[in-house]
């Protein structure tokens, strides 16, 4: 069974690299709409990062990733392994 990691302004994980951090290999990150400025490095295969309830939200809520300097996301897998 997969493990679901929930982001939020009013959550225990407050930004999606701390529960990229967190997460094992095929976790779910659901991410609370809002404004995240931050980077991305996503080195782990499997993981799902998605807006949470994305489709039943109202559409003026979104996720808004801003980042620092650089690329906002960086990914580095095993070239046969997904994200």
């Amino acid at each position: 069974m997969r493990t679901t990691l929930q982001v939020g302004k009013d959550k225990k994980i407050k930004s999606i690299q701390a529960a990229i951090d967190l997460a094992q290999n095929d976790t779910v990150i659901d991410i609370d709409p809002g404004l995240y400025m931050e980077n991305l490095i996503i080195m782990k295969p499997g993981l799902k990062i998605k807006q949470k309830d994305f489709g039943k939200a109202n559409p003026n809520e979104v996720v808004i990733l801003l980042a620092d300097t650089g690329p906002a996301i960086f990914i580095d897998i095993p070239k046969d392994e997904r994200c």
